[in-house]
């Protein structure tokens, strides 16, 4: 029973599934330069997503033809463009569902349902490991979220657009959490955990001398009376070296006591049944997402020289789909089961509406942006996991959205921008399984995650061939991930433009000994602008 790579495995196929959503998504590689700020400074076809009132303001000049003065980032010379593609990635890791999952990817985790004499060194080792990752492990917080959107021949003509953009979203966790089938050497029914332990191979670098640090004092003792068999004080002794190998804290081994009544005492009663052994563990790796296709269709109108509105009226094309497999045992499916998952979910065909507003003078402009104002929603359904066991995901709601941003241009060349989510943007993915479970394993799980981001950039123009630009960022609503450290570039080739963007988390997670940023953003995009 070989553990597979749940994560990777499920990385690609979120990959190669159309999976995009409605997060705070970072549209356009300029904006993502800029530290996620696009709400008063989008100056081409992503003003669509950004800030449709921006519309009114192209091909808006004076008499002469000449710039007029409250113009200040010069929109108003444009009067055609084209977003031929753009494409934006990003990822973040929440938690310990990374490091967890490493630890286990290349174990064979039969040897835990029967530690024996033929057991490896390691075994104990990875023992503590999957208890200790059963015992912590939050649904809700342990993940891996994916977002993408791809933009593709988003015209403007004047103050009108009409292009296409997809969304999507995807998350990576652990559903149907067994603390019940965790047992652990159940070669006969008469086995307990003690005598198998003692029977173990010795863990390498264990003496016999070994003095505990973790398992101490009253809980060495109560432990001891628990295990039982011929030489319970050894079989403390070698669990706390185990735990030490493992990298348990004093916090995490104290946690699986419980005082008494922890899950380590769970294990010790599970095991010797093999009913209730750790191979007919239910714990499943689970992902759900969905996509969003949009044809916006964007009008701008400008009140007068300083003041605009403008909207989106958007057809929305999505899908919720998810798919769900055992962690021991078959998680090399996951692909499979997502790419059917998202091929047999029901098609969700609606409206969006969003709405704009810009107001500016020679050397500043402010916006204010509502996107998704009529709270579309995408229709969620029922899946089979790799049993063919059945559950369900519900209808996914769109919230609205509301942005507010501000641009500062010094000089003709230099743009200083910042942006705020005024709403804190969740999103939510809320399960049940049909599957018969044993009682005390909760068949319901909600995910659910926040993003409010607060961004800072600047842009700067040299000789209006290369544009420098970086920015910051944080999330107000979820700081784990730290602040964000936004850069990128723009090369202008008369009327065709190539950017590059990133972005990378201050905060790391460690996995198998490596150090991650938490989150990443990369975008590109090749546009034409008349």
């Amino acid at each position: 029973m070989q553990l597979h790579p749940p994560i990777a495995v499920t990385l690609l196929a979120l990959a190669m599934a159309p999976m995009v959503a409605m997060d705070s998504h970072i549209v356009g590689p300029r904006a993502l330069a800029m530290g996620g700020t696009g709400t008063a400074s989008a100056d081409d076809h992503t003003a669509s997503y950004w800030n449709p009132a921006v519309y009114g303001f192209f091909s808006r000049t004076d008499a002469e033809d000449a710039p007029l003065p409250a113009d200040p980032n010069h929109v108003g010379r444009k009067d055609w463009g084209v977003g031929l593609a753009d494409v934006g990635m990003q990822a973040e890791i929440r938690g310990d569902l990374a490091n967890w999952v490493e630890q286990l990817a290349d174990t064979d985790l039969d040897s835990l349902a029967n530690l024996d004499a033929s057991s490896s060194p390691d075994d104990l080792q990875t023992a503590m490991v999957a208890l200790d990752m059963i015992n912590r492990f939050a649904p809700n917080h342990d993940t891996v979220n994916l977002a993408a959107n791809v933009g593709i021949l988003n015209t403007r003509v004047l103050h009108i657009g009409l292009g296409f953009r997809q969304f999507a979203e995807g998350t990576v966790s652990i559903a149907d959490l067994d603390k019940i089938n965790i047992g652990f050497g159940t070669s006969t029914p008469a086995t307990q955990l003690g005598e198998d332990i003692l029977l173990a191979t010795t863990p390498d670098g264990y003496t016999s001398g070994h003095v505990p640090t973790l398992i101490t004092g009253q809980q060495a003792t109560d432990l001891a009376a628990a295990l039982g068999g011929s030489d319970p004080d050894e079989a403390v002794r070698r669990l706390d070296y185990a735990a030490g190998q493992a990298g348990l804290s004093q916090s995490d081994v104290d946690s699986l006591l419980g005082g008494g009544s922890g899950l380590l005492y769970a294990t010790i009663a599970a095991s010797g049944n093999a009913a209730t052994s750790i191979e007919n563990n239910q714990t499943a790796v689970f992902t759900a997402g969905y996509t969003v296709a949009e044809i916006p269709l964007t009008l701008g109108y400008a009140i007068n020289d300083h003041l605009s509105v403008g909207g989106n009226l958007k057809l929305m094309i999505g899908r919720v789909a998810a798919a769900k497999a055992r962690l021991l045992s078959e998680t090399d499916q996951l692909s499979d089961l997502l790419s059917d998952a998202f091929s047999g979910a029901n098609q969700t065909i609606t409206a969006g509406v969003d709405l704009g507003f810009m107001a500016r003078c020679s050397w500043a402009q402010a916006g204010l942006t509502v996107r998704n104002l009529n709270r579309p929603v995408l229709k969620g359904g029922a899946y089979e996991d790799a049993d063919g066991e059945g559950f369900t995901v519900d209808d996914v709601a769109l919230e609205p959205q509301v942005a507010l941003g501000v641009a500062v241009y010094p000089w003709s060349t230099l743009a200083l921008t910042v942006d705020l989510d005024l709403t804190e943007n969740q999103t939510r993915f809320s399960t049940t399984s049909s599957r018969t479970l044993a009682p005390g394993i909760d068949p319901n799980l909600t995910i659910a995650y926040a993003t409010q981001r607060l961004g800072l950039g600047a842009e700067w123009n040299l000789f209006r061939f290369l544009a420098l630009r970086g920015g910051l960022s944080q999330d107000l609503a979820e700081s784990e991930t730290g602040g964000m450290i936004h850069g990128g570039l723009g090369l202008n080739f008369w009327a065709v433009r190539f950017d590059l963007a990133g972005a990378v988390s201050t905060e790391q997670v460690d996995v198998d000994g490596e150090s991650y940023p938490r989150a990443f953003n990369v975008g590109a995009g090749l546009t034409v602008d008349f």
